[in-house]
């Protein structure tokens, strides 16, 4: 006994001892009645501690394997459970060992039974704490709120089996939080998504944070990536959906390009990565909204428009020139195609005269707005002929619509001719005929003498009872010598 060590029960057969002292006939002695006290008690108190600790562990694990989240009176009934182990514990008694209460084994049961009673009485406690907690933690469950759960548990963070059933609670946080954006971003419910996003990012409530971080910062990359891709997407769905609904619109052209439909449904403020980062990826979504407005929608309706114009002059041509115009002011590409339509359609801008010999179609247009009465017109022609004389001089042949010229001779069809701003006259050896019936309504100017380099306008304006648009054709040649 002297070098037993441990709390378990004695291996000692007192019965076959006083047996042994029976079939002598002889006296049991103090010292052995001591003895068999000492082991009838040890063993009694050992067994009992025994089968209390095995309770203990059985509880233990009930405790911490992780599962179904244990409803409101789950607690309570550990707890009773864990009272009635703590009632079978023997107390710890040193002097029910007489004698031998110094015995190393001794001390070490008394020892044991002192332990086993605080580790339940402190499991006792908690379980009375968690029995509050678990109803809240069930109720923010129920509400979804997992954040709250997780300030719960951590406030309680000493009671380990509660870490150790609520496991998965950060897992399920970020599943909550990653649905609450993914829905937010599915129903374009974009400062929300925002919101929850940077929330997401800014959580540190786990409790697990060295597990959980890495997953949260990959969740947070890819919907930050969706936000910006949904936004741009649906941006430039909606400013393609308007463009295609404003092509030959030719009226209030300006106001076009003012509509909210060329902004971006949303501009994030957020990026994890910080302030530039979240503008220069809305900066990105807004250059290709600009590209939208400033090049494909000017080209596209131009384009439209001038196929319309072109098919049908008599048919509000009018307005389909001016809404060509409008659209340019606002373009910011580069095609040569498209400002050369701009050109054909702005009777400000001089039609280029280019090869000799050849009549260039010119649309005339109105420079005034008078749908009801009489209009101003300008035709306005840059000759740009090469020529290899020093000072190269040509005959220009205007062909007129007969509408416009039937008239010319009784009366001058046009109210100025210039050139390069100067006004032309027909006097001396220069001369303007006058387009008639005889020469099929084509007027010519010769001869006119034209820069070798540089700018060559020349401008015609007249006026006629009407709003619409006019073809003449234009040509320069050699001037033919003609006998007096």
């Amino acid at each position: 006994l002297l070098k037993k060590t441990t709390s378990d029960p004695i291996d000692f057969n007192l019965a076959e001892v006083t047996g042994l002292y029976a079939n002598c006939n002889k006296t049991i002695p103090n010292d052995f009645r001591e003895l068999e006290s000492f082991v009838t008690a040890f063993n009694k108190r050992s067994e009992s501690l025994s089968q209390v600790k095995a309770g203990v562990d059985k509880i233990d694990k009930k405790l911490n394997q992780p599962g179904a989240w244990p409803g409101n009176t789950y607690f309570t009934d550990l707890r009773a459970a864990l009272s009635q182990l703590s009632y079978k514990l023997p107390p710890a008694d040193a002097e029910i060992f007489g004698k031998y209460k110094t015995y190393a084994c001794a001390s070490m049961l008394n020892k044991e039974l002192k332990s086993t009673k605080n580790t339940i009485s402190q499991k006792i406690s908690q379980l009375r704490r968690t029995e509050e907690i678990v109803p809240q933690i069930n109720l923010y469950k129920n509400q979804g709120n997992y954040s709250g759960i997780l300030r719960l548990l951590k406030q309680n963070s000493d009671i380990l089996f509660l870490m150790n059933i609520y496991a998965d609670i950060d897992q399920l946080s970020l599943t909550q939080q990653s649905m609450e954006i993914r829905q937010a971003l599915a129903q374009q419910r974009w400062t929300d998504a925002e919101r929850s996003l940077q929330s997401l990012h800014l959580d540190k409530n786990f409790l697990n944070p060295k597990k959980t971080f890495p997953q949260k910062e990959k969740l947070v990359n890819k919907y930050e990536d969706s936000l910006y891709y949904y936004i741009e997407t649906i941006s430039v769905d909606n400013v393609n959906k308007f463009v295609k609904q404003n092509l030959q619109t030719i009226e209030q052209v300006d106001s076009l390009y003012t509509s909210k439909m060329f902004q971006p449904v949303f501009l994030p403020m957020f990026s994890s990565k910080g302030p530039e980062a979240a503008k220069s990826k809305s900066d990105i979504i807004s250059k290709r909204i600009n590209f939208l407005k400033y090049t494909k929608f000017p080209e596209s309706a131009i384009e439209a428009l001038y196929r319309d114009f072109t098919g049908a002059l008599h048919n509000k041509g009018v307005e389909k020139a001016r809404a060509i115009v409008t659209h340019s002011k606002y373009y910011k590409g580069d095609s040569k195609k498209i400002k050369n339509l701009v050109a054909e359609c702005d009777p400000y801008a001089a039609k280029w005269l280019t090869k000799a010999k050849q009549y260039r179609k010119v649309y005339v247009l109105p420079t005034s707005t008078n749908p009801g009465g009489s209009n101003q017109y300008l035709m306005k022609i840059n000759i740009q002929v090469p020529s290899d004389a020093k000072f190269p001089v040509f005959d220009i042949n205007v062909k007129l619509p007969m509408e416009i010229a039937r008239h010319a001779g009784q009366k001058q069809w046009y109210k100025e001719i210039t050139f390069n701003k100067k006004i032309l006259k027909n006097e001396g050896r220069f001369s303007i005929s006058a387009p008639t019936a005889d020469t099929n309504y084509e007027m010519q100017i010769t001869p006119l003498q034209v820069n070798k380099t540089g700018n060559n306008v020349l401008e015609i304006v007249f006026d006629y009872d009407t709003f619409k648009v006019f073809e003449v054709s234009i040509m320069a040649q050699r001037p033919i010598m003609k006998k007096n």
